[in-house]
C-alpha cells in the first residue's frame, strides 16, 4: 500500500522531470522517496536547472515541500563516494530492499532498476496498489498502515465503535500502538483514538483507565476521546488512520474479526484526507467532545 522508492537526484534535472516524477509520490500516490543518500534533498536543489522560471521555481519548491512530508529515512547509510549514485544504491537494495530504484540508466539490467523519468504504469514495481483487502487480524491490520505510522508524529485512530471493554479492540490497539512507536528514537508527539462509543461517559473512562495501561508501551501517551455528533452535523461512522502526513480508511473497522474475514482498505487521496483531518483534529472539528481521558502506558 505504502512503498519505499529510491529515486535518482540527477533525473530531477529538467522542469518536465520534475513535475512528472514529483507528482506520482506522496502518501495518496503510495510511493515514498527514500532520502537516499542521507543529503538527497540536497542533491535534488543541486540538480535543478538554473533557466527554471520564477513560476516554476515555485511549483517546484510546493512539490518538494510536499515530497519532504512524507519522505523515509534510513539512519546511518554507508555510501561509497567513488562509486555512482546508482552502484551505491544498488549495494543499500542488497541490504534493505526499496520497491525499485528510479535511475537514469541500468548499464547492468537489474530487474528492481527502472530507467525514468518516465515510467510505464504496467510496470509492477512502479505500479502500486492504492486499496487493498486485509485479514482483520490485528497484524494484518498494523501492517497495513505502519509506513505511515513510522513516519508521522500526530496520529489519530478512528473507529465509533471502539469500546476498551471488548477484547477484539484491545487486540488490535496493541498492534497498532506498538507500530506507531518501534524502533524510534522518540515517540510521536501525540496518538489519540476518537470513538463513538455509545458507553456512558464514566464506563468509558473507567475501562480506559483500568484496562489500557499495560497494553500501551511504557511512557507512552495516548488520548482516548469520545465524540458525539452534532445536530445537522457530519456522521460519526467511517474507520481512519490519519496522520499529519496522509490518511487510509477501513471499510469495517479497527478491531480483530473472525479468521476468514477481510476488510477494505483504501488510502485517502489528498482533498478527501485534508477534509477528514480537519474533521477531527483541526481547530474546528465536525464534533463535540463527550469525555476524554490521556493514558500513560506501563508495558514493559
Amino acid at each position: 500500500m505504502l512503498f519505499e522508492f529510491s529515486l535518482e537526484p540527477a533525473l530531477l534535472s529538467s522542469y518536465g522531470n520534475c513535475c512528472y516524477l514529483l507528482e506520482r509520490f506522496g502518501i495518496s500516490q503510495g510511493r515514498l522517496v527514500v532520502q537516499f543518500p542521507s543529503k538527497w534533498f540536497r542533491l535534488v536543489y543541486q540538480s535543478l536547472p538554473g533557466t527554471l522560471t520564477d513560476q516554476q521555481r515555485a511549483r517546484v519548491e510546493v512539490l518538494l515541500s510536499r515530497m519532504k512530508g512524507c519522505a523515509v529515512g534510513r539512519g546511518a547509510i554507508a555510501y561509497n563516494q567513488d562509486q555512482s549514485w546508482l552502484q551505491n544504491a544498488e549495494v543499500e537494495h542488497l541490504n534493505r530492499q526499496f520497491r525499485a530504484i528510479i535511475a537514469q540508466e541500468n548499464p547492468r539490467n537489474q530487474e528492481f532498476v527502472l530507467q525514468g523519468p518516465y515510467l510505464d504504469a504496467g510496470n509492477a514495481l512502479w505500479s502500486v496498489p492504492r486499496d487493498i483487502d486485509v485479514a482483520r487480524t490485528p497484524e494484518a491490520i498494523a501492517g497495513a498502515v505502519k509506513m505511515l505510522l513510522r513516519i508521522s508524529n500526530d496520529i489519530a485512530f478512528v473507529d465509533p465503535h471502539f469500546g476498551p471493554e471488548n477484547a477484539r479492540y484491545r487486540r488490535t490497539l496493541v498492534t497498532l500502538v506498538a507500530a506507531a512507536v518501534f524502533d524510534r528514537q522518540t515517540p510521536p508527539q501525540r496518538i489519540t483514538y476518537f470513538t463513538g462509543t455509545g458507553a456512558e461517559d464514566e464506563f468509558f473512562l473507567n475501562e480506559c483507565r483500568q484496562r489500557l495501561p499495560t497494553l500501551i508501551p511504557k511512557g507512552t501517551q495516548v488520548r482516548f476521546v469520545k465524540l458525539v455528533q452534532r445536530d445537522g452535523g457530519e456522521r460519526l461512522h467511517n474507520r481512519y488512520v490519519l496522520t499529519e502526513k496522509g490518511g487510509i480508511s477501513f471499510g469495517i473497522g479497527l478491531d480483530a474479526g473472525d479468521q476468514a474475514q477481510t476488510d477494505d482498505v483504501r488510502l485517502l487521496d489528498d482533498a478527501l484526507y485534508i477534509k477528514r483531518w480537519r474533521n477531527y483534529v483541526g481547530p474546528d472539528p465536525a464534533f463535540d467532545i463527550a469525555c476524554e481521558v490521556t493514558i500513560v502506558g506501563a508495558k514493559p
